[in-house]
């Protein structure tokens, strides 16, 4: 269930997450299991959290942390955690925030070792020193959090570092370090089919907007729509004789 999910995730099909997640916890509640029922409720809270139901993520997250440090699950207790410090930002409250990504990140640096869910924390925290224009910390964070993706091959986690890093530069008024961010954002996003890839090409643009290159924008906007249409349709190509749908 878990690379389906994720490819749920990834395509942004958030209802067939969130049904999967249900059937697997209805699953593991019959079973009395309490790490499978906190690992589904904490699957649910993220899933929550994309779609904006804050309430929804902040019922499904305590239940996952209180289930998690009952088994004594040190990652599952950092990630929820870490997960907690996305909702405190998301809601602005930004000193909460900090609390608990500093939580998670203590135990992600000193009792688990998991280097893409340090770098994932550290995303975050760029999150927070940006609203704070925290600038220094910010890019320190970041850079971090890019170093901690490329150790670990975790293409999704560099495209979201790089496209931190962009929302940085674009903050500090540097569209040509933020174009440049966003560029090699995009091309990672496009590579392994991400929903993310459309919102960074409208970031890209915004930074091409910025520095005046409004031709080169329509160009390469139509491009790269046109290899993500051919990205598509590749995917829609009969395999097996099985057409794949990606709708």
């Amino acid at each position: 269930m878990c690379s389906l999910v994720i490819l749920y995730l990834r395509r942004d099909k958030l209802d067939a997450a969130e049904a999967s997640f249900t059937c697997a916890l209805d699953f593991y509640a019959e079973k009395q299991d309490r790490w499978y029922i906190a690992s589904c409720s904490f699957g649910q809270g993220r899933t929550c959290l994309r779609r904006q139901d804050f309430d929804g993520a902040g019922a499904a997250l305590t239940r996952a942390l209180a289930l998690w440090r009952e088994v004594n699950e040190l990652w599952g207790t950092a990630a929820v955690n870490q997960a907690f410090g996305d909702l405190h930002l998301c809601s602005d409250r930004l000193d909460d925030a900090e609390i608990s990504l500093n939580l998670a990140l203590n135990i992600f640096t000193t009792q688990v070792e998991s280097r893409t869910d340090e770098a994932r924390t550290n995303r975050s925290f760029g999150k927070l020193y940006l609203r704070r224009s925290q600038f220094v910390d910010c890019e320190r964070v970041l850079r971090r959090a890019l170093e901690l993706d490329i150790i670990a091959g975790s293409r999704v986690g560099q495209a979201q570092s790089h496209r931190e890093l962009g929302a940085m530069f674009m903050k500090k008024a540097q569209p040509a370090a933020a174009e440049s961010s966003y560029a090699d954002a995009l091309r990672l996003f496009l590579k392994i089919e991400d929903y993310q890839a459309t919102s960074c090409l409208f970031e890209l643009g915004s930074a091409w907007v910025q520095q005046g290159k409004m031709e080169e924008s329509d160009a390469l906007i139509s491009e790269l729509l046109r290899v993500r249409w051919d990205a598509e349709e590749e995917i829609r190509k009969p395999k097996d004789g099985v057409v794949v749908s990606t709708s």
